[in-house]
């Protein structure tokens, strides 16, 4: 699933940690928003039980 793909590249890329880094990217904001279903984003966030990918979450939400 798409969900899971997106939180698995954004977990293993520890790399990124800034805004700038997620700008860096440049993530299709419609495809983010329209194509990828929040909930099941949400549910598979929960089963990583990572605090740095949901900060990376949250900064990629405020970006945008």
């Amino acid at each position: 699933e798409p969900e899971k793909a997106f939180l698995d590249l954004l977990y293993l890329r520890s790399d990124i940690k800034t805004k700038e880094h997620l700008e860096n990217l440049r993530i299709d904001p419609f495809v983010y928003k329209e194509e990828l279903n929040e909930q099941k984003l949400k549910n598979y966030l929960d089963h990583f039980n990572s605090k740095a990918l949901k900060d990376k979450i949250n900064k990629l939400n405020s970006v945008l």
